[in-house]
């Protein structure tokens, strides 16, 4: 018996339909606005600011308490870990994903990762590397913006 794939591609259309999921979720919790994770999370957070009829928020200095973000996965939950030292403030967190062994745990996930890979509609190993110098620059920015205080 062979075990799991090493890389799960996610189907294109299922996208729509789990952000309903997440949106019926977030409805009650009357949020402002959505931002998106670059990158596997900025479609999502703008389908999800449509569906909820949210401003949809594209500078991560701009996100406040009432704001749900979204990303497509949380692996290791380095990224939103960051993002949250760099706020000063916990904001609801969704994601598709959530790797079992995550230092983050969305407030809402709807799948349990259980490969090692996930391929999302869209993505090249290019747009990896991008995202993990995005989470280096706003360490670096975080780090400088302390150093100030």
């Amino acid at each position: 018996m062979r075990g799991p794939k090493a890389v799960y591609r996610y189907p294109v259309g299922w996208l729509e339909e789990d952000l309903i999921v997440v949106a019926e979720w977030a409805r009650p919790k009357k949020f402002s606005g959505a931002f998106g994770i670059v990158l596997g999370g900025v479609s999502g957070a703008a389908m999800l600011a449509n569906l909820l009829d949210l401003e949809f928020i594209r500078n991560w200095e701009e996100v406040r308490n009432d704001t749900i973000v979204f990303d497509d996965l949380s692996d290791s939950g380095d990224t939103i870990l960051a993002y949250e030292r760099a706020w000063g403030f916990t904001p609801k967190f969704a994601a598709l994903f959530s790797n079992p062994a995550t230092r983050r745990k969305p407030d809402i996930w709807l799948y349990d990762k259980i490969v090692p890979w996930i391929r999302f509609p869209g993505e090249t190993k290019e747009g990896s590397n991008y995202r993990r110098r995005y989470l280096e620059d706003l360490r670096r920015s975080r780090e400088k913006f302390e150093s100030r205080e």
